[in-house]
């Protein structure tokens, strides 16, 4: 589907962001013929605030998938 991406590979588009004493926030980040990987990223990464608590549904899954995209974009985000 997109560059770099094998057969039946599992591409994130969207994650929930909850956070406490605030608004719940839903992102749906899926654009036609755009990758959706490293906005979904880059969006995150400014949204999660260095102290505080990750709880998710299936850690072992989603663990999985941000070492996918880790792996994808390290040379994008390293230089």
């Amino acid at each position: 589907m997109y560059k770099g991406l094998r057969p039946y590979q599992q591409v994130p588009f969207q994650y929930s962001l909850h956070i406490v004493d605030k608004t719940v926030t839903h992102f749906l980040l899926m654009l036609e013929d755009k990758d959706p990987r490293l906005e979904l990223l880059e969006n995150l990464k400014k949204q999660v605030k260095p102290k505080g608590s990750i709880i998710a549904y299936n850690a072992s899954f989603e663990i999985g998938r941000f070492k996918e995209m880790a792996l994808a974009f390290l040379n994008i985000v390293n230089g």
